[in-house]
């Protein structure tokens, strides 16, 4: 058999069909390269600087809105619904900043309340004038260890009741009845367990102080039923700018939900109107990236600023850090995983480009198609109706992806940047099984007319 018929033989219809495409394809290249280019008219010049301009402000405007569009579903989801707002500060109870600031404070209040050295000393007093004259020990010397020895075990005794578990448990529930308050104190009106008083948002902890109160009683220390009332508060924000601050939170839940899907409708016509569809992607997923970069740095910012806003002895920064930290984290994931989809977005539109490296990568992305393809001919696996499904629907089949793991990605209150990574993943792994099966199939191995069997 001469090399030509092998040849021949070799090449299978598709790759025939697939050929004449191509010159077809050539042919036309050619010929929109001979004749000349016709220049734009004045008017066609100016729709198109038009269209520049307000397509890159649409994305702009949508870019510098979307860090706000994700604290204000942040600010409305967190307070208006009780399970995540108990979820948030439910790590609170098990911190042990948190733990040691309201052991200190309902310890303090007790011995503010309780005059432990002029009780020992009075009792010590009492009991050295019971005994005989020519018996007598100096039992004054005993006041301050056994004031001190008090203070110990009212003080371990405190800080067993905060780190049980039991505990844990109070702390949630009694933040799930609290969190109504907490929206009618940011809305501006005070009550409940959370309040403000002047420059201060105090929480009262006047539950717990009664539960250890009744806890050191029952132990023996009956000192403490003398106590009336314990008006336990613990300062967790103080700032001048407090009326500002609910404002500003007033504002994000009038926004509410809504403020999103603005900023991504922005974003599209934007993205349509532009001279350069594939550029201004680009532009939109750098542009949100950047924005959530910004948004983290306000957020460091603004820590900074609350820790220096807690007065130390009321609140240690160890604890009021740890408060800032678990109450935010649920924002700062969400900012963290837009970023991520954002870059993910410009990568992806970058590698649709004419640039080398891109140009490199789909090369290579084809040639593993090809080579899976191929690889499963081999293992008598055929793709024939996979390839007469996807083969001339590959757009469609690669938006749809791209769709379906933004759908994904929205769906979830607080997407997390682990789900921004598995849903990139799980994308790319679709389009590569898309490019699989958009390949034509390989044909299988032609025999050589008198080869031994």
């Amino acid at each position: 058999m001469s090399p030509a018929t092998s040849t021949a033989l070799d090449v299978t219809e598709d790759e025939r069909a697939e050929l004449a495409r191509l010159r077809e394809e050539n042919a036309q290249l050619r010929a929109q390269s001979a004749s000349p280019p016709v220049p734009p008219s004045p008017r066609t010049r100016e729709r198109g600087w038009a269209r520049g301009i307000g397509s890159t402000a649409l994305i702009l405007v949508a870019c510098l809105l979307a860090p706000l569009a994700v604290t204000a579903a942040w600010a409305s989801s967190q307070v208006s619904d009780t399970d995540r707002y108990v979820e948030t500060v439910a790590p609170l109870a098990d911190d042990p900043a948190v733990q040691d600031a309201i052991s200190a404070n309902i310890t303090n209040e007790i011995f503010n309340r309780i005059d432990v050295d002029a009780y020992t000393a009075s009792a010590l007093q009492a009991v050295e004038g019971q005994l005989p004259p020519d018996s007598a020990v100096p039992l004054a010397a005993l006041s301050r260890p056994l004031a001190a020895g008090i203070r110990s075990f009212v003080g371990d005794t405190v800080d067993r009741v905060v780190s049980s578990d039991a505990f844990s448990r109070a702390w949630a529930e009694a933040n799930r009845a609290a969190q109504a308050q907490l929206e009618a104190l940011l809305s501006g009106s005070d009550q409940g367990a959370l309040r403000v008083e002047g420059q201060s948002v105090v929480v009262d902890l006047s539950v717990f102080a009664e539960a250890i109160k009744q806890r050191l009683a029952n132990r023996g220390f009956a000192l403490v039923n003398r106590i009336p009332d314990m008006n336990t508060q613990v300062v967790i924000f103080e700032s001048a700018d407090l009326p500002k601050i609910q404002g500003a939170y007033s504002a994000l839940n009038a926004l509410g939900l809504w403020l999103a899907p603005f900023c991504m409708l922005l974003a599209a016509i934007g993205v349509v109107i532009a001279r350069n569809r594939r550029r201004a992607i680009i532009g939109v997923g750098l542009g949100v990236a950047g924005a959530m970069l910004l948004a983290g740095v306000a957020l460091a910012v603004m820590r900074a600023t609350y820790l220096g806003a807690v007065p130390a002895d009321r609140l240690p920064p160890d604890a009021a850090a740890a408060l800032f930290d678990t109450m935010v984290r649920f924002l700062r994931e969400v900012l963290r995983a837009v970023g991520l989809v954002g870059l993910v977005f410009a990568a992806g539109a970058f590698l649709t480009g004419p640039a080398r490296a891109s140009v490199r990568v789909r090369e290579a992305s084809r040639s593993v198609a090809g080579k899976a393809s191929k690889g499963l001919a081999n293992s008598g696996i055929r793709i024939d109706g996979a390839h007469r499904l996807v083969g001339n629907r590959t757009s469609i089949w690669r938006v749809g992806l791209v769709v379906a793991a933004a759908a994904a990605f929205l769906i979830p209150a607080y997407p997390t940047p682990l789900l921004a990574v598995v849903l990139t993943c799980a994308l790319l792994l679709g389009l590569l099984v898309v490019q699989i099966l958009a390949t034509p199939p390989a044909a299988p191995p032609v025999a050589e007319p008198g080869a031994s069997t």
